[in-house]
């Protein structure tokens, strides 16, 4: 079954204990997190950097 996830929104990262995330699309450190509905009642956290988020 897969299922189907819907953008919520977008927030800034806050990187916790020195811990970065890394942006999906590209690898570079991330600094905005994308929040995501998936199914009923789950949160998908996906990380970006500002250059990829930045894109027209």
């Amino acid at each position: 079954m897969k299922l189907e996830k819907i953008f919520r929104s977008m927030r800034s990262l806050k990187s916790a204990n020195g811990n970065a995330k890394l942006c999906l699309a590209c690898g570079k450190t991330a600094t905005r997190e994308a929040l995501f509905n998936v199914g009923e009642e789950l949160a998908l956290i996906e990380s970006y950097c500002d250059t990829m988020y930045d894109k027209d």
